[in-house]
């Protein structure tokens, strides 16, 4: 199952007014991998809790910005004109800065405790 998000949640729930709409898809399918991998896959396995779902979506909203931030820079983490110096990112520094802005909105969850084997949704049908 894939996290529904539309543009108008990102502008009036989110806040966000980086990312143009016809970028707003691409952006969210790549946060939504991440946040994905996050949660041991539990946002695409099972019924979300509602206050958990919305922190799944402020989490792909947060992710996306970055990656949006990050379009056109080719990796590219640092430049300086005059003296020509470039510094390029790795890949695993765009997605941990990716996961730490998803991470605010996850840690409240439970989502990401990999220590734990439960079902998700007993765990919240039990409450």
């Amino acid at each position: 199952m894939r996290i529904e998000i539309n543009y108008a949640f990102y502008v009036d729930e989110y806040g966000g007014s980086t990312i143009k709409e016809k970028d707003f898809k691409l952006m969210t399918v790549k946060a939504e991998a991440v946040v994905n991998e996050m949660t041991f896959n539990r946002i695409r396995q099972h019924d979300l809790a509602e206050d958990d779902e919305r922190a799944v979506k402020l989490a792909i909203c947060a992710a996306a910005e970055v990656f949006q931030a990050n379009k056109g820079r080719e990796g590219i983490a640092s430049e300086v004109n005059d003296g020509y110096h470039t510094t390029f990112e790795t890949s695993r520094s765009l997605k941990q800065r990716v996961a730490s802005e998803a991470y605010s909105f996850l840690q409240v969850t439970g989502l990401m405790n990999r220590g734990t084997n439960y079902d998700y949704e007993c765990r919240h049908n039990s409450i």
